[in-house]
């Protein structure tokens, strides 16, 4: 019978309703997270944010440090033993340029690499501007750096009196008087010139980051397969959307009414949960990457969480946007369900208008006399018909 849904056809509708309902709601996020998450441009932002900005000569400068303070004998030179003195003044040397030019290539490297666009593990970095910026400004730093210590003593300063000579690990950490300080800055400078030259024309990042945030090999494999299925979900998704409207053909009322249901509740659901998490998502992220960041070089980290929340708030928009859209399209399902005729009462229209007499004899059928006058008039007109009969 036309506009009957079988068995088997309402079965199939529910069960592929199942899987859509999850699959729906992740595909929400695809095209919003390839096109903000994993797009360089959208994270260029941060780098004109003077807050962040001020944190990228912190974070190189320690890379910087580390790098001076890795000797062959394993052991650090007691007059470097002031690290944060050293931090500050190396990055009075680091222009503001390279620092955008290096962190906007760090930006490009990452995304490349969650891209596939970078081999596994290699995420190079240019430093060849940096190590130039070091080589000319060696002896300023040594010179201001010695300035920042306290004084040696007598006893500490008569170790350097009428040495042209100095060994480097047994420098006090203190500033030498004016005689003595002008071999001891040489010497300073030296060290970090042969530092510098040492240091390789890039540099690989993954060197940086803590072993425990790295993706091994295994899963990296695995983001690859999620990554490509994360891809492909809203076509199957909008694969079984059809497939369950096919199910339903035969009653239109039914069908638009199954579908606009499905993607009205969903939709309305991810906007509500979505516009919760994003009145408290910086704590939420805080509260996830907080402890992977405390690992990370110091200012480092604090980038980082600064970029996820600012990305991440954009990318969240952008899903309560497609979302939104969606749920739009699934009211007016709904709403052209609830104006739509059910297929029983178009073929009783159907019939009615093919076979108007039945009309009029159902018409007649329905006058029924009701006062004793119409009673008596009906009889008369019986009698009429008997005798002309």
């Amino acid at each position: 019978m036309k506009g009957k849904l079988s068995i088997p056809n309402q079965i199939g509708a529910i069960f592929l309703t199942i899987i859509v309902i999850p699959a729906l709601f992740i595909s929400f996020f695809t095209f919003p997270f390839e096109f903000i998450i994993y797009e360089p441009v959208n994270y260029y932002s941060i780098l004109e944010n003077v807050e962040y900005k001020e944190e990228f000569p912190r974070v190189v400068s320690e890379i910087i440090i580390d790098q001076l303070l890795n000797t062959d004998e394993n052991k650090s030179p007691t007059i470097l033993g002031n690290k944060e003195s050293l931090r500050i003044i190396l990055t009075h040397y680091l222009p503001e340029e390279l620092m955008d030019g290096m962190f906007k290539d760090v930006i490009n490297k990452v995304i490349a690499y969650l891209n596939f666009k970078t081999p596994y593990t290699t995420i190079e970095i240019n430093i060849k501007e940096l190590k130039n910026a070091l080589l000319l400004n060696s002896s300023l730093i040594s010179d201001e750096y010695l300035l920042s210590l306290d004084n040696c003593t007598v006893e500490e300063d008569s170790l350097l009196d009428g040495k042209e000579t100095i060994d480097f690990y047994s420098m006090p950490i203190c500033k030498p008087s004016a005689e003595n300080r002008k071999v001891v800055s040489s010497v300073l400078s030296m060290m970090i010139e042969d530092k510098t030259n040492q240091l390789p024309a890039t540099i690989n990042l993954i060197g940086v980051i803590p072993g425990g945030m790295i993706l091994g090999d295994r899963t990296f494999y695995y983001y690859s397969i999620v990554r490509w299925v994360f891809r492909l979900l809203p076509f199957v998704t909008l694969i079984l959307l059809i497939f369950i409207a096919y199910l339903l053909r035969k009653n239109k009322k039914i069908m638009r009414k199954w579908s606009g249901l499905i993607i009205t509740t969903i939709s309305a659901l991810t906007v509500v949960s979505l516009f919760i998490i994003l009145i408290g998502f910086d704590q939420f992220v805080g509260l996830i990457f907080n402890r992977y960041f405390s690992q990370v070089i110091a200012g480092f980290g604090y980038v980082l969480l600064g970029i996820i929340q600012n990305v991440g708030n954009q990318a969240l928009l952008w899903v309560i946007a497609v979302s939104g859209s969606v749920l739009l399209f699934g009211l007016v399902l709904l709403l052209s369900a609830r104006f739509t005729k059910s297929e029983n009462n178009v073929i009783k229209e159907t019939e009615d208008e093919m076979f108007p007499e039945n009309e009029y004899a159902k018409s007649e059928k329905e006058i029924v006399p009701e006062t004793m006058e119409e009673i008596e008039e009906q009889e008369k007109l019986a009698d009429k018909e008997k005798k002309k009969g």
